[in-house]
């Protein structure tokens, strides 16, 4: 039986609830750690999509938010002037509003094409924008990402020819 059933009342399923103590204490646990270790952290937003959880996280000294799309860099983009791209954007419809956002954002996109980056590249001059790159590798989850050292470096040399 879940431990909040007494004071949850007749609250109607599903419904999501938040324990905000576990949350201020999870945000400031991790900040403690990469305080500790002297670590940036860029928190994904992924698990809670949620404007005001990303806000404590940057209040406990995260350097910016990492995001999976395009519409939530838009979002978070609204709590923190620093957005990390995760995933791979190359259509140019999102190349578009990443532009956009990068014109008074700080804006990095991870890649693992050329075809991504040159994308992207030509958003940002279209609209005299800077969008930062990095070059994305498969740890072993094989969902994005070059997959070697030596297919990031030439990667990352295409990338540096396009600039």
């Amino acid at each position: 039986m879940c431990k909040f059933r007494s004071s949850l009342g007749n609250v109607p399923t599903p419904a999501l609830i938040i324990d905000l103590a576990v949350v201020k204490r999870n945000i400031d646990r991790l900040a403690v750690y990469t305080r500790t270790h002297g670590i940036n952290l860029r928190p994904h937003t992924k698990t809670h999509k949620s404007v005001r959880i990303a806000q404590m996280q940057i209040d406990a000294g995260a350097i910016g938010l990492s995001v999976a799309k395009v519409g939530e860099a838009e979002v978070m983009a609204t709590v923190h002037s620093d957005i990390l791209i995760a995933y791979p954007v190359i259509d140019t419809a999102r190349t578009s509003r990443v532009a956009d956002l990068a014109r008074a954002h700080t804006v990095r996109v991870a890649v693992d094409t050329a075809f991504g980056a040159e994308a992207l590249a030509t958003a940002a001059n279209r609209v005299d924008a800077t969008i930062g790159i990095l070059v994305d590798m498969d740890i072993g989850m094989h969902r994005t990402g070059v997959e070697s050292p030596a297919a990031a470096l030439e990667l990352a040399q295409a990338i540096d020819r396009m600039t």
